[in-house]
């Protein structure tokens, strides 16, 4: 056996383990069970305390001019690389009007009693453009997905259609919302609505930074559907929040440094012999 065999391994064992450490997240993928709440309007709810609730009955317009929220444990992005993410998908039954306007968005409750005064950010489609991306102003004295209380992070131009209606009844569509630290006083913020039966997008927007937050962390999402949208109902599936950690939990360096400790000796035993 060649002497350098064994110190030869424990160096490329230990860049992988360097490698490995530096590209160590954290994961952890959470269910939105509710409680959901309405926030405003009067749209019957049900399957509240789970990741789909039912908005809106199925009666004429049912879901209309209403807001609904549930709360999830309190997430900081404290560090640099950390994001967190909600996904989901939304039947939409019964819209008899596409252009305005289903909101989705991640909020921070802001120690309010109620659903004004909230901070974080919102999208959603509008008449005249495919998607706005709006952060609420603090203070504010307004409803959390409200125009009122809130300004324009970007727009995007109209270049096609802005109607959120097809043949289809109900139309299903599929939303992403995320919000990445990308240094101590910057946020971005991703988002999309998105409608698979013919791949329509209403509010895609990527990395829009925003260098001011009012806030880093978040505890509420929350929807809205405007007078206009009209909707019957809206049937909610895997609403789901997702906190990506960029530092390391103590058992992921336990396990890394474990396995440096043990393939090294070894190595060196080998070299030994």
């Amino acid at each position: 056996m060649r002497p350098d065999f064994g110190l030869k391994n424990t160096r490329r064992l230990l860049a992988s383990a360097t490698a490995l450490f530096f590209a160590s997240t954290t994961l952890h993928a959470t269910p939105v069970t509710g409680p959901w709440t309405l926030a405003s309007g009067a749209a019957t709810l049900s399957n509240t305390a789970t990741s789909s609730p039912t908005w809106g009955d199925g009666t004429t317009h049912n879901a209309t001019a209403s807001a609904l929220y549930s709360a999830f444990p309190l997430i900081t992005l404290a560090n640099t690389g950390d994001k967190l993410t909600m996904t989901g998908t939304a039947d939409l039954l019964g819209i008899s009007s596409g252009n305005l306007a289903f909101r989705f968005g991640i909020f921070n409750d802001n120690s309010s009693a109620n659903a004004t005064d909230w901070l974080g950010y919102f999208a959603g489609n509008a008449a005249t453009q495919n998607g706005v991306l709006d952060v609420r102003t603090d203070p504010n004295t307004s409803l959390y997905s409200s125009t009122t209380g809130a300004s324009t992070l970007a727009s995007i131009d109209s270049t096609g259609s802005t109607s959120l209606t097809t043949a289809s009844n109900p139309v299903t569509f599929s939303f992403t919302f995320t919000i990445e630290r990308i240094s101590a006083s910057t946020l971005t913020i991703s988002t999309s609505l998105f409608r698979p039966s013919d791949s329509a997008e209403f509010a895609g927007f990527s990395n829009i930074v925003d260098t001011n937050p009012t806030t880093f962390g978040f505890d509420r999402v929350g929807f809205q559907a405007t007078s206009t949208l009209a909707a019957d109902q809206i049937q909610f599936h895997s609403i789901d929040v997702a906190y990506t950690s960029a530092v390391p939990e103590p058992s992921t360096y336990a396990t890394i440094l474990s396995a440096v400790c043990f393939v090294g000796a070894a190595a060196l035993r080998r070299n030994r012999a």
